[in-house]
């Protein structure tokens, strides 16, 4: 065999290696599971009982076609904005307790989905995101504006990524306002997702590929 063949060969195996890699090799976003409530303002007893707790525990969450149910039920996170005086709360906060520490570089947030229009309104429409390693000392991430949910069983929420993720364990939500009710807000389900960067093994790989993919067309042109 030609010593010609064999370089040529070698080089589209390389530049063959460095095309897979390139494609597989990118950032990916995998669920953080096992995700708790470390803190939240009170939910709501008005159809069983609606705490924090919902947004985390899947219920009413399909979690093969990640559709939420828009039954009224206590499967969302809904908070009375007074108190038993009729006076303003103040902010609405949730704190979740991701279990260790992650590069967090998404989520996806489910709207208060209840299929009442009245209670279509009450989803939150703005809320801030922060991060925190320690749970005491949070620093800002996003601010986040939601659509309203649907009202409907096929509603599969909302994806947000956030332009630089956050080494964290906890994450903050503050619920900043809604669309348009004046005495209650919620949300329905959030997730978050890692970021996962390849192995530097895989990088070198990639870039061997690079490197071969640039031989093979040097070689083209002079030809």
């Amino acid at each position: 065999m030609k010593k010609t063949t064999i370089v040529n060969r070698l080089v589209r195996s390389l530049v063959t290696v460095g095309v897979l890699l390139a494609a597989g090799g990118a950032v990916k976003a995998e669920l953080i599971n096992s995700v708790t409530i470390e803190s939240a303002n009170s939910g709501t007893n008005y159809v069983g009982g609606e705490g924090a707790v919902h947004l985390v525990d899947q219920s009413g969450l399909n979690t093969t076609t990640l559709e939420h149910t828009n039954a009224v039920a206590a499967n969302s996170y809904h908070v009375n904005l007074k108190d038993s005086e009729g006076l303003p709360i103040g902010p609405v906060t949730v704190v979740f307790d991701l279990g260790d520490v992650y590069s967090v570089g998404s989520t996806r947030i489910w709207n208060l989905n209840w299929e009442l229009t009245d209670r279509l309104i009450r989803g939150t429409k703005n809320l801030t995101v922060e991060s925190s390693v320690d749970g005491s000392t949070f620093s800002s991430v996003a601010a986040l504006e939601l659509a309203k949910a649907p009202g409907t069983p096929d509603y599969t929420g909302e994806t947000f990524t956030f332009a630089e993720a956050p080494e964290a364990r906890y994450i903050k939500f503050t619920l900043v306002d809604n669309y348009g009710h004046d005495s209650f807000i919620g949300l329905s389900e959030v997730r978050f997702y890692e970021s996962v960067v390849p192995e530097p093994s895989v990088f070198l790989l990639m870039t061997c590929g690079f490197v071969g993919l640039g031989f093979y067309g040097w070689r083209r042109r002079i030809r």
